[in-house]
């Protein structure tokens, strides 16, 4: 009837929310009172009148506890850091948190103490999209695995960082093994594509985000009369096959095994290498700081010494050997192969007896003939 309804309790004037509805994401809530330690190493608080809200046991610490992953129950929390939530969360007692994600009609609410989330990002927190190109702020690692890993803000805006970009950038071989869920994190947005879901058949289209993430929050200023100087001395090449790139050029940034089908189908395994641009001449204008490539297992060394088997799954022993993810190659790289399309890598090989002869056939004496390289002739499978 238009009347409104008022009260004068204390616990509802001192209340943060009357209901979940009430609750932002984002928003930070301070000196919310502790109800309950469970059993799974989270804490239940009260944000209001009964409206509860729950940290999760990977959200009481910045760092999560190594092992923590699939262990479930206290085990989750190692005996120090129990003691410490005995101390730090016990009931009764005040706390700051800040809000992850509401949802009203299931009467839910997952909260974070993390020091990290709590002092960054306070007046603008990432909690929809689209996000800001180069934008940079905070969060958690919802998700580790070997494609690289999942950074979530508020409201379930969550990213990727690739396991390529985490070699590229910061050397990282497995990021399993330099990260866990929980970790409290800070990115820099790439890009935020808008795309269509083409899983959906209802007849509308339906639209989501891609956010693509980077760990290197500082953008590098490009030296301008460094790269001048460096394309003068030779150090740079044509972006043409026949092209040969001195030592640690190349960084590995993911190696993919062979597969081999059930119909007799094989497909060798490869390496995605990482060049600076710096070191061309001839690049496309709108090539970023590197470029990629694909290394081919079949082109590392000259020889195999009959150790391959048919299909050659041997490739994969050679490849693993040889390379490693996050590490430059100590060897010569030549360029075999240019594509004309955007959809495939420039191919590149390691083969010494092949990089010889082309450095042989550069001499004006040399008998060896060898292709021009604006020819883009494709060498080997």
């Amino acid at each position: 009837d238009g009347i409104a309804s008022c009260a004068t309790a204390k616990s509802i004037v001192d209340a943060h929310v009357l209901t979940h509805a009430d609750i932002v994401p984002g928003k930070i809530y301070k000196d919310v009172p502790v109800v309950q330690l469970l059993d799974s190493g989270g804490v239940l608080v009260d944000l209001g009148i009964g409206t509860k809200g729950i940290i999760p046991a990977t959200h009481l610490f910045d760092k999560a506890s190594h092992g923590s992953l699939d262990t479930g129950g206290d085990l989750t929390i190692s005996g120090y850091r129990q003691k410490i939530r005995q101390q730090k969360y016990k009931v009764g007692s005040k706390i700051t948190v800040r809000c992850l994600t509401v949802d009203p009609s299931a009467r839910q609410c997952v909260l974070t103490a993390k020091k990290t989330l709590l002092t960054n990002d306070i007046d603008d927190p990432i909690v929809e999209y689209p996000v800001d190109q180069d934008r940079v702020a905070a969060g958690f690692l919802s998700k580790v695995d070997d494609t690289g890993l999942t950074v979530t803000f508020y409201n379930n805006i969550h990213g990727r960082v690739s396991s390529r970009s985490l070699a590229a950038e910061l050397g990282v071989e497995d990021p399993r093994q330099n990260y866990n869920v929980g970790d409290a994190i800070a990115a820099r947005v790439l890009s935020c594509e808008r795309r269509r879901n083409r899983t959906v058949y209802d007849g509308g289209d339906v639209y989501y985000y891609q956010l693509k993430l980077s760990l290197k929050t500082v953008v590098d200023k490009v030296d301008t009369s460094t790269s001048l100087s460096q394309v003068s001395d030779g150090s740079a090449v044509p972006f043409a096959a026949g092209s040969i790139l001195m030592p640690k050029r190349a960084k590995v940034l993911q190696i993919v095994n062979c597969l081999s089908k059930k119909d007799g189908t094989f497909f060798s395994g490869y390496a995605v290498l990482s060049i600076k641009s710096k070191f061309f001449t001839g690049l496309p204008g709108n090539t970023g700081d590197s470029v990629e490539f694909k290394l081919p297992f079949d082109q590392l060394v000259d020889s195999y010494d009959g150790e391959l088997s048919n299909p050659p799954i041997e490739l994969d022993k050679f490849g693993h050997k040889m390379l490693t993810v996050g590490k430059r190659i100590e060897a010569e790289v030549v360029i075999l192969s240019i594509p004309n399309g955007a959809s495939s890598l420039p191919v590149v090989g390691l083969r010494p007896t092949l990089i010889n002869t082309i450095k042989m056939a550069s001499s004006d004496d040399s008998p060896i003939i060898c292709p021009s390289l604006k020819s883009n002739l494709f060498i080997g499978k």
